[in-house]
């Protein structure tokens, strides 16, 4: 339904059009990005695996640089779409739309309801941000990561109504999936308990050292199942960790 704020949405998805469409949609793009569309590409064509990436038969055989999570999501684009150069841009444009949404929802959930309306502006800070708008035009591996940190975030937020210890699970989780698309980076929103120890009416140590374990659970939980039921997910990651992280 059209309200006066429609047009201040519509200015920033403008905005951000403008902003992405020159790079978007004209050929080439940052190295990385290429590499991580080819990698998608080829898992798509049954090249390599999840937990064995592949680029070439020269160079990165065994793709180990990074885990393997947002190059497995984009190949089912590759899989749907076929290898047109845009599959890639329209992950991207995908990625955004959907953390557009999330945006939204920690909004909504984080003011009162006279400034619900008023979401455009934390998307329209979001959108101007220069590196934001050229990762949507470079396929980088951080386009999948933000939807995994949001979600974190917003299920985080959402564990104070009525105390919800599942919605910090599902935050850790979301977290786990950060990590597996783009590393430890994702790790950022374990800073939430903190803040909101220092800052939210009510909190207190207890408090505090049982969300920090429940988000801890909801974090590595996972990565243990994986670990005892799927080996070749161990020997991967590992890999990763002590190429990029220890090295």
């Amino acid at each position: 339904m059209k309200t006066k704020h429609t047009p201040f949405y519509i200015l920033t998805i403008a905005i951000f059009l403008a902003m992405v469409s020159p790079t978007l949609l004209s050929d080439g793009m940052f190295m990385d990005g290429l590499l991580y569309a080819a990698i998608s590409n080829n898992l798509a064509r049954g090249l390599g695996s999840f937990w064995d990436l592949f680029l070439t038969n020269t160079l990165y055989p065994h793709f180990h640089e990074h885990p393997p999570l947002a190059f497995g999501l984009q190949s089912l684009f590759f899989r749907v779409f076929g290898d047109s150069l845009y599959v890639e841009r329209i992950y991207s444009l995908a990625t955004f739309v959907i953390t557009a949404f999330i945006i939204v929802r920690i909004w909504d959930k984080i003011t009162d309801a006279a400034f619900h309306k008023l979401a455009w502006l934390p998307l329209l800070f979001w959108t101007v941000t220069p590196l934001v708008t050229w990762s949507a035009s470079n396929n980088m591996l951080e386009n999948t990561m933000m939807i995994f940190t949001s979600m974190s975030v917003l299920f985080f937020i959402k564990s104070y109504e009525g105390y919800q210890l599942r919605n910090l699970v599902l935050s850790g989780f979301m977290l786990s999936l950060g990590v597996l698309t783009k590393g430890l980076v994702a790790l950022f929103p374990l800073s939430l308990a903190f803040w909101f120890f220092l800052f939210k009416n009510g909190m207190n140590y207890k408090r505090f050292i049982v969300e920090l374990v429940v988000l801890l659970a909801g974090l590595v939980l996972p990565y243990v199942i994986l670990f005892m039921f799927v080996p070749e997910s161990y020997k991967s990651l590992s890999a990763y960790f002590y190429k990029q992280i220890v090295g």
